[in-house]
Parts: structure tokens; C-alpha cells; sequence
């Protein structure tokens, strides 16, 4: 092999080693980045995951604390409505006894009227001159509306009592129902609360599902930044070796250069002399002029 095909072949393989290193610096470079990328994804995939387990605590603390009220509220509302049933039975108690008493004494009439009949009735006994027969009849009949009206004021007790215990019975109601709304608006709150934090808890889920195939896939760059780091080394020290090798053999090549060149002037040297010696021993064997040059060289072959 030629000196330029041997300096050709060196080129050929330091480029080879060359390329082949800065490739594997390249893929290696771009493992790291990669592998940076999965670390800022699983970063950010806990910070997200975190975010929303503290929203789902709020939110299960907050509904939490709607149930509780609405647990309060129910009883609140459960004791108006017991109460309202007592006041209803109180009503029909009442009723019943009014209509006992109606049947019982027969009371009929407008105890409004009766009571002016009997003002009216004391007016005139009191400023008329009435004879004895007309005023027994008069007495007789203000006993009798007496009794009425005496009749009357217990069904108008009654009556006073019904229609108290209705207006509390009404009012009650209008608690109750206030507080019924009330519960109404806090459970639908509630819900709203509990369907926001089922659909948060299917996406800590997710992000969990996510978070699990990024940490695989960043193992997966470890790996491979190993395997691509130790061949980066190795072909390194491949290319330093070779470089080191390829060095030594420049420099032994000029001496190698300068020894055939010594040694081929060496011999066309001796190739000449040859030839002078056999023009000197032809001059001696035809007995012609021998010269100065020619007598060294004979010296030379004595020698």
C-alpha cells in the first residue's frame, strides 16, 4: 500500500470513529432531554394530582357540613310537623266537643242576636212600668236567653281555642315548609358538591394512570442513556486508541521512508562503482591510460 493510500485509509477510519461518536453524543443528548421532559411531565402530574385531592377535601368538608345542617334541619322540621299533628288533633278534640255540646244542650241561633235580646230585654225591664204577669214572662225569657248565651260562650271558647290552635297550626306550617326549602336547597348543594368531587376523584385516577406509564417510560430512558453512555465511552476510548495508534505509525513512517531511500542510494552507489570497476579492469586488460579516479577505484577493489 501507497503512503497516500495508507494516509487515505487512517482518514477513512478517524472519520469512521469520529462520526460514530458524535452520533452516539447526539442520541445520547437527546435521551437526556427526553428523559427531562418525562421528570417536568411527572412534576407537573403531581402538582395536578395534589391540586385536586385538596379541592375533593374541601369539597367532602363542605358537603359534609351541608348534611350535618341538613340532619338538624330535618329534625327542626320533623318536631314542627309533630307539633302541627298534636295542634290538629287538638283542633278535632275541640270539634268534637263543640258538636257535643251543640247536640247535647241543642243550641241553635246567633249568639250576637241573643246578647242583644237580653240588653234589650234588661233596658226595658229596667225603664218600663210593666204589669206582674208581662214581667214573670219577661224574666222567664231573660233566664232563657241567659242560658243560651251561657251555652254559647262554652262553644265560643271552643271556637276561640279552634281557631287559635288553626293560626298555629298555619304558622307551623310556614316554618316547616321554610325549613323544608331550605333542606331542598342544601341537598341539591350537596349533590353539586358530590358529583364535583366523584369526577375530581376520576381524574386523580387518570392522572395516577398517567403519572404510573410516565415513570415507566422514565426508567425506560434511564436505561437507554446507560447503554448509550457506556457505548459513547467505549467508542471514545476507540477513537483515543486508535488515534494513538494511527500517531505512532505516522511517526515511524518517515523513518521506514528514509531507510529504503538509504538504501536504495546505497545500492545504485554500489551498482556504479560495479560498473567503474569493469571500465578500469577492461582499461588494464587493453593496457590504455589509467586516471587518478581510476586508481582509487582500483585501491577500492584491492581493498
Amino acid at each position: 500500500m501507497s503512503e497516500t493510500e495508507q494516509n487515505q485509509d487512517i482518514s477513512k477510519r478517524l472519520t469512521s470513529s469520529k462520526t460514530k461518536t458524535l452520533k452516539l453524543n447526539t442520541e445520547l443528548t437527546k435521551i437526556d432531554n427526553q428523559k427531562e421532559s418525562f421528570f417536568s411531565e411527572k412534576g407537573e402530574i403531581d402538582k395536578n394530582i395534589s391540586s385536586f385531592i385538596n379541592k375533593i377535601r374541601l369539597l367532602k368538608r363542605e358537603r359534609d357540613n351541608l348534611i350535618k345542617e341538613i340532619r338538624q334541619d330535618k329534625k327542626i322540621r320533623d318536631d314542627f310537623n309533630k307539633t302541627i299533628k298534636e295542634k290538629i288533633s287538638s283542633i278535632k278534640k275541640v270539634r268534637s266537643e263543640k258538636e257535643k255540646i251543640s247536640k247535647k244542650q241543642g243550641t241553635t241561633g246567633n249568639p250576637a242576636e241573643i246578647k242583644r235580646q237580653i240588653d234589650e230585654l234588661e233596658h226595658k225591664m229596667e225603664t218600663e212600668v210593666v204589669g206582674f204577669n208581662k214581667e214573670q214572662k219577661m224574666m222567664k225569657t231573660l233566664k232563657d236567653l241567659k242560658k243560651k248565651a251561657k251555652e254559647f260562650s262554652k262553644i265560643t271558647s271552643e271556637l276561640g281555642e279552634m281557631s287559635s290552635l288553626s293560626k298555629e297550626i298555619d304558622d307551623l306550617k310556614s316554618k316547616a315548609e321554610i325549613v323544608h326549602k331550605g333542606i331542598q336547597e342544601k341537598a341539591q348543594k350537596s349533590q353539586l358538591k358530590h358529583v364535583e368531587i366523584i369526577s375530581l376523584s376520576e381524574k386523580v385516577r387518570e392522572l395516577k394512570k398517567k403519572k404510573d406509564e410516565t415513570i415507566i417510560k422514565i426508567e425506560q430512558s434511564k436505561t437507554e442513556f446507560k447503554k448509550v453512555d457506556e457505548e459513547l465511552k467505549q467508542s471514545l476510548m476507540d477513537l483515543s486508541k486508535q488515534s494513538l495508534m494511527d500517531l505512532s505509525k505516522a511517526k515511524k513512517e518517515p523513518i521506514k521512508r528514509k531507510k529504503i531511500v538509504e538504501e536504495k542510494k546505497q545500492n545504485a552507489d554500489e551498482s556504479a562503482l560495479k560498473k567503474k570497476e569493469d571500465i578500469v579492469k577492461e582499461k588494464l586488460k587493453n593496457k590504455e591510460k589509467i586516471t587518478t579516479e581510476d586508481l582509487l577505484i582500483l585501491q577500492n577493489i584491492k581493498e
